[in-house]
């Protein structure tokens, strides 16, 4: 993927994520939010390599 100097540096799948992060941690208290992020990017993750196989097979 070509970036461009005036381009923000974010991944297709980025804007996907944010989105769900900032849904998911709405109202969690500070210390709660490191561990919060680390469950949502990890079940993303693994739902992610999970659906590679229905990806290749196409």
């Amino acid at each position: 993927m070509k970036h461009y100097p005036y381009s923000l540096d974010m991944s297709p799948c980025d804007f996907d994520l944010f989105p769900q992060l900032k849904e998911l941690l709405l109202g969690v208290q500070s210390k709660l939010l490191a561990v919060g992020l680390s469950v949502a990017v990890n079940k993303n993750l693994a739902n992610g390599i999970l659906h590679l196989p229905t990806i290749w097979l196409k």
